[in-house]
């Protein structure tokens, strides 16, 4: 049985070698296993846990603070607060071009300004 398995995983060119050196190949499965193992996860790597029952329902209805995501924004591409002339500016630029579509723009904006270029 053993010398059938050995030879069939011969046929793939990836274990084919070792294979032939008589070294023990792993499948798919217990390779995964192995890596979880050695990463130090009990549980497979690629699941992600349930959310709570009514979980987005919560966060639909908090309303989104603007004044922490500008901040946000400037703190992961400049690396600084943004200053209050600054903040104004896009509260305006949110204002007339909605929230979505306004911070993106600001994010491009951002990655763009000579600030962000000389920088970074």
């Amino acid at each position: 049985m053993k010398e059938e398995a050995r030879r069939e995983l011969s046929k793939t060119p990836a274990t084919a070698a070792s294979a032939k050196r008589g070294e023990k190949v792993l499948d798919k499965k217990q390779d995964d296993k192995s890596r979880d193992v050695a990463n130090g996860d009990d549980k497979p790597q690629g699941k992600v846990a349930a959310a709570p029952a009514g979980s987005a329902k919560k966060v639909d209805a908090k309303k989104p603070d603007v004044k922490a995501m500008i901040r946000s924004a400037y703190l992961r591409t400049l690396s600084r607060p943004p200053t209050a002339e600054e903040e104004q500016r896009i509260r305006a630029h949110l204002a007339a071009t909605g929230q979505v579509a306004g911070l993106r723009d600001v994010v491009w904006a951002l990655l763009n300004s000579k600030e962000f270029i000389i920088n970074h």
